[in-house]
């Protein structure tokens, strides 16, 4: 890997100091300090990879700077995946278990001087196989573009297992919700709801499809306060110029009581054209999370159709919000649009 960065290195610290767009990936600060280990390769390359990720946008800066300089041979090396098998700034702790769901098991790790958590998946046959690959390019195609989703570093296959590195968080939102008296992370329930909102928005913007929002999947993180969006094990990724994806059949069991109406019919459909969804689908799940945040971890959704019994639940909540809730649980997909 000492050999793999050592270009990068190089072409990073000569691009920041001619002011091109990888300016400001790393400071004047931290070139100083990367020169100080010039004799010391795999020191200075520890140290080059630590600011790189801790950066916001760090990855995508750099990758499109090293492209509009023409670095073809530096872009071509962080293109491709780094075997973790050789790469000895990854670990991870079976017996630290984070969670654990039908296809995947989380434990922690570390990557670099970063904490992480690594996703665990079987791999036995090609739609499995297929399923993954969809979660990783998805997963790629956020990279740490926006804040609300939860951040990629890396994956490694074996004959029978993929590994995916992924950022580590505190808790999630059902735990922080079901929790008791003083919530362990100190932010508002409007806060976390505007934070999941706006990157949905920003999924649906870049063609991903969710399917799976639900609070066990719905991320907080302690020191910043921000929320992340992860479980992608199930959602979609359109192309240019689709409307609709083909309905995710994987976790079923798992999102019952957060699926909309259609997607249940996809699920059970018989002919391929039925069996695709959209947009609306996350926005009625979403609906459910607002409902489910704003009681404090109801999920008596039956009663979500009748306006009296929601009053009083959201007795704290105005009739804007009221109004809004029942609109994103609609069971008009045209009802649900209006919200992106």
């Amino acid at each position: 890997l000492t050999s793999i960065l050592k270009p990068l290195i190089r072409t990073t610290m000569k691009m920041n100091s001619q002011n091109t767009n990888a300016a400001g990936i790393l400071s004047d600060n931290d070139v100083t300090d990367l020169e100080e280990h010039s004799n010391h390769p795999t020191k200075k390359a520890s140290q080059f990879y630590s600011l790189i990720v801790k950066r916001v946008k760090g990855y995508t800066m750099l990758m499109k700077a090293l492209n509009d300089t023409n670095q073809s041979g530096a872009y071509s090396i962080l293109s491709k995946p780094i075997p973790l098998k050789h790469n000895y700034f990854f670990q991870y702790y079976e017996n630290k278990q984070l969670g654990k769901g039908k296809f995947a098991t989380v434990v922690k790790g570390k990557y670099g001087h970063r904490d992480v958590a690594v996703k665990r998946l079987f791999c036995a046959d090609e739609s499995e196989t297929l399923r993954i690959d969809t979660e990783i390019e998805i997963l790629k195609r956020c990279g740490d573009d926006h804040e609300n989703i939860v951040q990629y570093f890396a994956d490694e296959r074996s004959a029978y297992f993929v590994l995916i590195i992924i950022e580590l968080c505190d808790m999630t939102l059902k735990t922080w919700v079901e929790v008791d008296g003083k919530k362990p992370i100190q932010i508002t329930q409007w806060d976390i709801l505007n934070q999941i909102t706006c990157g949905l928005q920003w999924l649906h913007d870049n063609r991903v499809l969710h399917q799976g929002l639900k609070p066990e999947n719905t991320l907080l993180k302690t020191h910043s306060k921000k929320i992340k969006i992860s479980g992608f094990g199930s959602s979609g990724l359109m192309k240019e110029g689709e409307i609709a994806c083909a309905v995710s059949t994987d976790n079923v069991a798992e999102t019952i009581g957060w699926d909309a109406p259609e997607v249940t019919q996809a699920q059970n459909a018989t002919d391929d054209t039925s069996k695709l969804v959209s947009f609306p689908s996350d926005v009625y799940s979403l609906g459910c999370m607002f409902y489910y945040v704003l009681t404090d971890g109801r999920h008596d959704f039956g009663d979500l159709k009748n306006l009296e019994i929601m009053e009083n639940t959201l007795e704290n909540s105005g009739v804007n919000e009221i109004l809004l809730i029942k609109q994103m649980i609609s069971d008009s997909t045209e009802l649900r649009t209006f919200l992106f």
